[in-house]
């Protein structure tokens, strides 16, 4: 998950490389449109240095869980609650921006900014899906939703009738919604891959066991025909041949056992 979110923010910060140049000449206020551009980078920098650093915390606390039976549930996790209010609050504050810094005409000098508000939904539905509120989720996209509109139709009111800025709008609410479902279907695969793992490897265990214990089996009753019933040392080393050894649950073979060569030979 920490590679989607990444790389969405990847996919935004070069989207917005290579629109942002074209609009520039349509920005009413330059100083404002600055400020809006850092701005804009410096939540993205934020973002990323905050997800890594999660992930490193979490990195580090199941190097120290690994092997315990309890395990905290405030653990930490690598999309928090801070990260989903930061990306969905700065969309919101990104779009009522536009309202000054670019004229009534705005809706197509809006893309870069869309494309941003996009990136920031994902990864609150990927956030969503690891277990943050469903309704933060929920709340986070219809002020997108809404903030979009109201800068639309404050602008140019018969803009909200274009297919564009329609399909953007509904658009929000699907993006949330299939990103959530992909993100929870990732999860469940993953977690039964790693059911599948754990019984494959159970099935392996239980085939070794089984031949290990086929061989000493046959070797213990090797050894007994072998012995001289009259004979109390052969009685008592078949006896030993017969003990399971508790460090892998079989007697090693007669080959590594002391004495076993002399007893053959007998």
């Amino acid at each position: 998950m920490l590679r989607i979110l990444l790389i969405f923010r990847l996919m935004h910060g070069i989207q917005f490389a290579v629109t942002v140049p074209g609009i520039a000449g349509h920005v009413a206020h330059r100083t404002g449109g600055l400020v809006l551009l850092v701005a804009v980078v410096a939540e993205s920098l934020w973002f990323t240095l905050h997800i890594v650093r999660n992930h490193r915390r979490v990195t580090a606390r199941d190097a120290e869980d690994r092997g315990a039976d309890d395990r905290d549930a405030t653990r930490p996790v690598v999309y928090d609650s801070l990260a989903a209010g930061v990306e969905l609050c700065s969309a919101v504050a990104s779009l009522w921006a536009c309202v000054v810094v670019m004229g009534p005409d705005r809706a197509q000098d809006m893309a870069p900014l869309l494309v941003l508000t996009t990136e920031q939904i994902s990864g609150a539905s990927v956030g969503s899906a690891l277990g943050q509120r469903l309704r933060v989720l929920v709340m986070g996209t219809g002020a997108v939703a809404a903030s979009y509109a109201a800068v639309i139709a404050l602008g140019v009111p018969e803009a909200l009738t274009h297919s564009d800025v329609l399909i953007g709008l509904t658009g929000y609410g699907a993006l949330a919604y299939l990103i959530r479902r992909g993100a929870l279907y990732l999860l469940q695969l993953a977690a039964d891959l790693g059911d599948m793992s754990l019984q494959l490897h159970e099935v392996q265990q239980r085939r070794l066991l089984a031949i290990e214990l086929h061989n000493h089996i046959g070797h213990t009753l090797g050894a007994f025909q072998r012995a001289d019933a009259s004979d109390p040392d052969q009685l008592a080393l078949a006896a030993e041949v017969a003990m399971v050894g508790p460090e892998n649950g079989c007697a090693p073979s007669s080959s590594t056992r002391p004495g076993s060569a002399a007893f053959g030979a007998r």
